[in-house]
Formats: C-alpha cells, structure tokens, sequence
C-alpha cells in the first residue's frame, strides 16, 4: 500500500549529489549515492551554486521534456499546468531530486536517451524496453557504452550501492512508495501493451508498477504518461495524487 507522502528535508537530494560531484572531480573518495555513476555528468556545473540551481534547472528540464512530447501528441495548455501542479514535480523541485536528469532522455538521440533513462530504471525500463525492441541491432553497442561509463570511468562500485540502498528501502517505514508484489500484474499489461502498440504512454507506467522500489518522485513518470492519454485522466491522476496527503493532513 502506497503510504501517505512524507516531509523530506528540502535540498536533501542537491546535498548528496554535490558531495558525490566533487568526489568524481577530486577522485579520492566514495560519494554516497544510490544511481549509476554517469547521472553526476549532467550535475557537474550546478555542484558549484548554490541548490536553488538544480530546481531552476528541473523546472527547464520539465518544460523542455513536455514542449518537446507536446510536438509529437499536441498537449494542451491545461495538461501543461495541471503537469507542473501534481505533487511528485512539485517534490522533485523543493527536494532537488535527480529524476530530472532521467527525463533528459526523452530529448536525446539513441543511445544517449537510453543512458538518461538508466538512471532511474524504476522509473524508465518500459521506455528502455521499448527502444531495445525498436533497435535490435544497437543492444551490442549500448551495452558497451554503458559498460564504460559504469566501470572504467569511475572508481566506486555504484550496481553494490543501488542493491544496498534497494534492500534498505524494502523494509517498512522508508520512503518506499512501490505497489509491489501487487503492481506486477498492472506492471507486464503496460508493458505487453508497450511493445505490441509501440506506445510511450503505456510505457510510462512499467517501472513504476514492476519495481520493488520507487520513491515518491518517480511517480512523475506515470503522470506524463497520463499526459499523453489526454487532459481529462491527467486531471483525474493530479486530484487522485494529492489524496493521500489530504488523508494525512485529516488524521
């Protein structure tokens, strides 16, 4: 059962994330963090100003991954606001979470957008799970890259340390927010339906509804695909996402 939302502490993802920039520039400690290596490339030049930087630039991230998703379905004006109003972006923009740097990946060519998209798996595999079925012939080739960038060009073993953190979030009264086992079921019709209809918008919803893991912010993804399904679930999807705080704040 999805639990009520949690205050967190704000920046508290900026923080981790600045200690690990640093650590990858100076290459002489271990930063503490929980994704594949390559998500600190991107956050490089903010770990140099202060946190309100990595919100700005969530908020351009955003905007640019739903200008660049309205071209391809037409979004309209209110699937735009309604986007910005729902309680995960809201989160990931106080926070300075890093999901951010995943939804890169829509504006990226192959393999880039893969690579993006790695960062967060939980949030990601039916889009990833989708391109490798378009492109058979690249999974050699990706494979390689990704490779390479998680183990030649940094020193700590990130794969122990996303295991490590996914054990610790399993446990009652952590900011798991996962729907699983229970999810599976929804979580391998979205994803049949990704692959037979070549739909991004079923994709969407895979990992969220398949992984063990998922914090509150990944829930953007099944938001965006609601996006795509028109404004009308999307409003449905932003009201029914503030509900449990609403439970909360009554108790």
């Amino acid at each position: 059962m999805m639990p009520a939302y949690s205050a967190i502490d704000a920046w508290v993802d900026w923080w981790a994330f600045r200690d690990g920039v640093f650590c990858l520039l100076n290459g002489n400690c271990e930063p503490a963090i929980f994704n594949p290596s390559w998500v600190l490339f991107p956050l490089i030049p903010f770990a140099f100003y202060p946190p309100l930087w990595t919100s700005i630039a969530a908020f351009l991230v955003l905007a640019l991954v739903w200008w660049a998703l309205g071209l391809h379905r037409r979004l309209q004006l209110a699937s735009v606001f309604l986007l910005y109003l729902n309680p995960f972006a809201i989160q990931m923009l106080v926070n300075g979470n890093v999901e951010f740097v995943a939804l890169l990946g829509f504006v990226m060519p192959f393999p880039f957008n893969v690579i993006f998209w790695a960062v967060k798996p939980q949030m990601t595999i039916g889009l990833i799970a989708l391109e490798l079925w378009q492109s058979r012939a690249r999974i050699g080739a990706l494979a390689g890259l990704v490779a390479f960038g998680g183990i030649s060009l940094l020193p700590w073993n990130w794969l122990a340390a996303m295991l490590s953190y996914t054990r610790y979030t399993l446990q009652p009264g952590t900011v798991n927010t996962s729907l699983f086992p229970i999810g599976v079921a929804f979580g391998l019709v979205a994803l049949v339906l990704t692959l037979k209809y070549q739909s991004k918008a079923a994709g969407m919803f895979v990992g969220v509804f398949l992984s063990p893991v998922v914090t509150q912010q990944c829930w953007i993804m099944a938001i965006f695909g609601l996006a795509m399904l028109g404004w009308e679930p999307l409003l449905a999807g932003v009201l029914g996402s503030w509900l449990p705080a609403y439970l909360k704040a009554w108790q």
